[in-house]
């Protein structure tokens, strides 16, 4: 891992140390009720403008795979990144799904 980046395995908090990074992330989600899965990406607590992403409609019980790539400046010594699923509906499947993956995330401090 870059040093700066730290995360620990089954945690959905990774940590960055100050500075600028490109992310990219996709994740594999499921609408169970809804007509539409989204996820968005928290820094410290508090959305990112720009990050959430929403899918185009689709059947109840489909699964999406929703991606997105943004720079995020960090502003603090240490900044808690995290992506969630969103209010807005679906879920982001987790290890009680083993056979599905959770989240893919790269990150790539660029200042």
């Amino acid at each position: 891992m870059t040093p700066g980046i730290t995360h620990t395995p089954g945690s959905s908090v990774i940590n960055l140390d100050a500075g600028t990074y490109l992310v990219e992330y996709n994740t594999v989600s499921q609408a169970p009720t809804s007509n539409f899965v989204s996820t968005r990406t928290l820094l410290n607590g508090s959305p990112i403008t720009g990050a959430t992403v929403v899918s185009p409609q689709v059947a109840p019980g489909t699964f999406q795979s929703l991606s997105s790539g943004f720079l995020v400046i960090a502003p603090m010594l240490v900044n808690t990144l995290e992506i969630a699923a969103d209010s807005l509906g679906g879920n982001i499947y987790n290890s009680q799904f083993a056979s599905i993956p959770n989240v893919s995330v790269r990150i790539v401090r660029v200042a």
